[in-house]
């Protein structure tokens, strides 16, 4: 697969996220990860597999380890506030 980073300021995916019912109580979190411009689809298991799955699809693209999204309902510093 040949991605060029420099011709598109971003790059597109779906993750779809489900709970997979294991029985005896027991659920895990799944999900799937595709990349649009290829249709390249990756299914994940596990958290850490999503940023291993993305920087596979990017080659040569950093993931910055910057400062975590706000959670649902915070401010976000400069953001517009509804009167």
């Amino acid at each position: 697969m040949a991605n060029d980073l420099s011709a598109s300021a971003s790059h597109l995916f779906t993750l779809r996220l489900w709970v997979e019912e294991l029985g005896d109580g027991r659920a895990e979190w799944r999900g799937q990860l595709t990349y649009l411009p290829s249709g390249e689809t990756h299914y994940l298991r596990r958290w850490d597999q999503l940023q291993e799955t993305m920087r596979h699809c990017l080659p040569g693209f950093e993931l910055a380890q910057q400062e975590p999204l706000p959670a649902s309902g915070e401010r976000v510093a400069g953001g517009d506030e509804a009167s």
